[in-house]
């Protein structure tokens, strides 16, 4: 025997709720496919902006500007806190960099440029990491520095300099 027909409610309520979940799955669905199709433009497809002509000179620059985000990077001191020397070296390396792409396709036909391009890639990336782990060792002998004067009843360095030492006879 057939079970009674459920009541109108009851059955309004099911549809609703199907239709909740069908609404939210494909909020969620939408929402993944757009960021699955932003990820793999930017990745696959970059945007190639300040198109290069020539591959050496685009090299160069990108030398110069490791060179100068280096410096900048060693001279920070926000309380020796790497992260602050690592986003100056990359805002440092400014436009050169931001121009990465269109230079790889202007070394395309040159070996030489090709291998050149990796082996700066490889360069940044060993100079952002010991720029990242300059900063930690330099924050660690700092406090280390500030311990050891505040032992000796002494100010800090940057507070105060130091008198100026009388010559032994």
């Amino acid at each position: 025997m057939p079970s009674p027909p459920a009541p109108r409610s009851e059955r309004a309520s099911q549809i609703g709720r199907r239709a909740g979940y069908l609404l939210l799955g494909l909020v969620v669905s939408a929402f993944t496919a757009v960021c699955t199709f932003e990820i793999i433009g930017q990745v696959w497809f970059p945007r190639v902006e300040g198109a290069h002509s020539d591959c050496r000179v685009g090299i160069h620059r990108l030398v110069q500007a490791l060179g100068r985000a280096r410096t900048v990077a060693a001279t920070v001191r926000d309380g020796g806190e790497a992260g602050a020397a690592v986003a100056e070296f990359r805002k440092s390396l400014g436009p050169e960099w931001d121009a990465r792409a269109s230079l790889e396709a202007a070394c395309g036909a040159d070996p030489t440029g090709r291998l050149a391009l990796k082996q700066i890639d490889q360069l940044r990336y060993a100079e952002e990491h010991a720029v990242r782990y300059e900063a930690r060792n330099l924050s660690r002998l700092r406090r280390e520095v500030e311990r050891v004067l505040q032992e000796l009843g002494l100010a800090a360095a940057d507070s105060h300099p130091l008198p100026p030492s009388t010559p032994s006879p």
